[in-house]
């Protein structure tokens, strides 16, 4: 009987375990991954030409502009250069850059144009708000027409001013709609709130019970295994006694 409860408690201690490794794999999954390295955020993120591929005179233009389109919509649209990001994988390092600098804030209504000279590559992302807005297809559109020609005979100031005037004005333009997609979200969010609990408070909820439930069966199996040993004391003795009682009948007998 003790092996068996034993048994028990082992096979339910196992599943346990395997169903919180489930539960916490994408956290622990994500936690593993390779952090990438960016400077720090500079002062003003619309122009950041560590290659120094922009005149003064055109980097104070592309900045003027990035403000007056912050100024009126909340968007910004950021130009970073660099002489080679040494092996990094441009998305993620643009990526990176984009979420660390908070371009666009919060609600992530920023771009970034990513451009490492050395390797002749380059790389446009969009926020959260814009990416409706400003697809993978749109983007890589209006790169190809933009900034690919001057890029490949290196006329890197040229290529990066009619790609930022694209997005300039196509920001302008759809900056209403993304104002609007962003209080529809605001509201969903506030009804879902109201309708149930979010996915955390559910996770912890789940946790609790698991605990309970295993810390209740821990104690139900101690419980019922001192009965059992109780049991088995009490039959020991009982069967001692009446063997004592048996001897003592058997000695008067003689």
């Amino acid at each position: 009987m003790h092996n068996f409860h034993f048994k028990q408690l082992k096979a339910f201690t196992l599943s346990l375990l395997l169903l919180l490794s489930i539960i916490f794999m994408p956290i622990n999954t994500f936690a593993d991954e390779v952090k990438i390295t960016v400077p720090e955020k500079p002062e003003s993120v619309y122009v950041y030409d560590m290659a120094e591929v922009i005149s003064e005179s055109a980097e104070e233009n592309l900045l003027t502009r990035a403000l007056n389109l912050y100024n009126h919509t909340e968007i910004q649209i950021s130009i970073v250069t660099v002489n080679s990001l040494n092996g990094e994988n441009i998305e993620q390092y643009a990526n990176t850059l984009l979420h660390e600098w908070k371009i666009g804030g919060e609600e992530g209504k920023g771009l970034i144009l990513l451009l490492d000279i050395e390797e002749d590559i380059y790389v446009t992302i969009s926020g959260d708000a814009l990416k409706p807005f400003f697809t993978s297809g749109a983007l890589q559109e209006i790169l190809n027409e933009k900034l690919e020609p001057d890029f490949l005979v290196g006329e890197y100031e040229r290529g990066i001013n009619d790609f930022f005037t694209e997005v300039y004005y196509m920001a302008e333009d759809v900056s209403e709609a993304v104002d609007t997609a962003l209080e529809v979200k605001e509201e969903q969010e506030r009804e879902e709130n109201k309708e149930g609990p979010n996915f955390f408070s559910v996770l912890f909820t789940i946790i609790l019970v698991i605990v309970i439930l295993c810390a209740a069966f821990i104690a139900v199996v101690y419980v019922r295994g001192q009965i059992v040993r109780k049991k088995r004391r009490e039959a020991a003795r009982r069967r001692r006694a009446m063997e004592r009682r048996t001897e003592r009948s058997h000695r008067d007998y003689l």
